[in-house]
């Protein structure tokens, strides 16, 4: 009897000794395909993101040397949605202004259990790893489940995004009017309560040539503005953040935290 209860607190402090490897080899095995932006340390916050990128697809994108918004950029974004949840749209700006905003909507994924203090009595502490092991296996399952729903979703965002981040900018006119028309009804949406950061970024130098005044974006988004002349045209009054390059600018869209 004595012997057998000696085999058994072994085996539970042996286990406690090889649980931080089994943890870490189970989630190195259910790391996304895509790491998100957390992995590489630039992600501060885990508030849900709402974004809109607005792209300016006319003429005078090129000749003010604003940079193209490449899938790599909107990769960035992708990643940072798939840690926190939350949603992104893509707008144009041309010459129509009436195609719908191409949308990517992610759940926040599910988030991992938390060990609480381990049980100085071996026989206690056996049984808490026990436990917790429990809860990592239903984490896992759940992660799993998420990560099938969510890759078909952002495969088919990725694809419908392509046709548009590989059409010419030259487009006669500059609508920022019709596009932001859409981008205030898409922020004014129902949504749960909740806190998220909402912003939109705007890749053009706001040079509208057929609305001369912008209504008020709903919920007071940031809104961040790239360009190579220092532009803000008729964003003027949303006081954007100004940026002369892409990458910075994702960089503090992804780490800044301001919510509406």
């Amino acid at each position: 009897m004595t012997r057998g209860i000696f085999a058994s607190v072994l085996a539970g402090t042996v286990g406690l000794l090889s649980f931080g490897a089994t943890s870490a080899f189970r989630s190195a095995l259910s790391t996304p395909s895509v790491a998100p932006i957390a992995e590489s340390g630039t992600l501060t916050s885990n508030l849900e993101l709402l974004a809109v990128i607005v792209l300016d697809q006319s003429l005078s994108a090129p000749k003010n040397r604003t940079e193209v918004f490449t899938a790599q950029h909107l990769d960035s974004l992708i990643a940072r949605v798939e840690c926190s949840g939350g949603e992104l749209a893509i707008a144009a700006v041309d010459d129509v202004g009436t195609n719908p905003l191409l949308r990517l909507r992610l759940a926040p994924p599910p988030q991992p259990p938390t060990e609480g203090p381990r049980p100085g009595n071996l026989l206690e502490a056996a049984a808490a790893r026990s436990t917790f092991e429990a809860l990592e296996e239903t984490h896992f399952a759940a992660q799993r489940a998420w990560l099938r729903a969510t890759r078909p979703q952002i495969q088919a965002f990725r694809v419908s995004a392509a046709t548009l981040l590989a059409a010419p900018r030259h487009a006669r006119h500059s609508d920022y009017g019709r596009a932001f028309w859409r981008v205030r009804t898409f922020l004014a949406e129902p949504r749960p309560a909740g806190a998220r950061e909402t912003v939109v970024l705007v890749v053009g130098d706001g040079r509208d040539t057929v609305t001369r005044r912008l209504a008020p974006l709903p919920g007071n988004p940031a809104v961040v503005i790239v360009n190579g002349i220092g532009s803000r045209g008729v964003l003027a009054s949303f006081e954007p953040v100004e940026f002369e390059a892409i990458e910075p600018a994702l960089h503090y869209i992804n780490e800044f935290r301001r919510t509406p």
